[in-house]
């Protein structure tokens, strides 16, 4: 796990412009999403959900990624 626990403000206000594309309204896509980004471009290794769910932090769990990716709940 990386040290960082939040999501810079000015980074989450790029990222809002996205918030369109999550139709889901009482999950929180939106701060997955945003997490999912911020890994994959710290770590352009990682080639897997899984690698990169274990360097967020801990209140985000591998099993709250996977239903965000496969709802369908998003225009991607």
């Amino acid at each position: 796990m990386i040290g960082i626990t939040v999501i810079a403000e000015n980074v989450y206000g790029f990222l809002y412009q996205f918030k369109g594309y999550f139709r889901c309204k009482q999950s929180r896509h939106l701060v997955l999403f945003s997490w999912l980004v911020i890994m994959l471009i710290i770590d352009q290794g990682k080639d897997k959900i899984k690698e990169l769910s274990q360097m967020m932090p801990g209140r985000i769990k591998y099993w709250s990624l996977m239903p965000m990716i496969r709802s369908g709940q998003w225009d991607a």
